[in-house]
């Protein structure tokens, strides 16, 4: 059922090839590899930190040393903000209430949200009876 993605995602490239103008490159701002590499690095490991917690408990020693580790990455990340020309997230953003305001609703909407989502497909597999009896057996 995934693979009609394809056909969408492909007939979506091809019609954003055909009717977006590319955008102008700015020489003026370089990509900052090493903000890019430890947002990355940083990302990576509240990820897996998060996802392992719940199959290995939050007492684990590999989930407590990915979480510890997202320290030292975000610090990285935030002293290559400082000392950086053009940085990736100039951090006097972040003093804009409306801003982190914004972004912190952001982040709950979402988090509740996707939460949802995979907190609703466990239930339905293991009590996949439900299903049908909420919305009738599937027509194939």
């Amino acid at each position: 059922m995934f693979f009609i993605n394809l056909p969408v995602g492909c007939a979506c490239l091809l019609l954003t090839l055909r009717h977006v103008p590319a955008s102008a490159r700015r020489t003026d701002r370089p990509v900052d590899w090493p903000a890019q590499c430890a947002i990355i690095v940083l990302v990576a490991l509240l990820t897996a930190a998060l996802n392992e917690a719940g199959r290995r408990g939050w007492t684990d020693p590999l989930v407590l040393a990915g979480a510890g580790l997202c320290l030292p990455a975000a610090a990285a990340f935030v002293l290559r903000e400082r000392l950086a020309r053009t940085p990736v997230l100039p951090l006097w953003l972040l003093r804009s209430r409306l801003l982190s305001g914004g972004a912190v609703i952001g982040l709950l909407v979402n988090f509740a949200f996707y939460g949802m989502i995979f907190t609703a497909t466990l239930y339905f597999q293991h009590h996949p009876g439900l299903f049908f009896i909420s919305f009738g057996p599937i027509p194939w």
